[in-house]
């Protein structure tokens, strides 16, 4: 049985949280510790083979939580990202993973 993603009260698990930790790392600016836009698009590119929407980068830029100073997507945005997902397609969720940690 794979590992539970998110809790009975939707929120992400501690194990769900350090797999996304190890993702966000991998694209992440070690100075900054954020993902840039170019940074998220690679990320986008790398989990569905495809570029992203500037509009969808900017929508994420927009609602998620972003460094006060940069603008840059922090890890706190990045598991806003996941839990939104994971709430509505959780299969979507396990089919990132796979494909970003192999």
């Amino acid at each position: 049985m794979p590992a539970k993603l998110l809790d009975e009260e939707g929120d992400i698990t501690p194990e769900f949280e350090a797999a996304l930790r190890v993702i966000f790392n991998k694209y992440a600016s070690p100075s900054s510790n954020t993902l840039s836009r170019a940074q998220i698009q690679q990320y986008f590119l790398d989990t569905n083979g495809v570029a992203s929407p500037d509009s969808q980068i900017d929508e994420i830029m927009e609602f998620m939580d972003v460094d006060e100073n940069t603008g840059d997507l922090s890890f706190g945005g990045f598991m806003q990202i996941y839990q939104l997902q994971t709430e509505n397609d959780e299969a979507e969720t396990w089919k990132d993973l796979v494909r970003t940690t192999d």
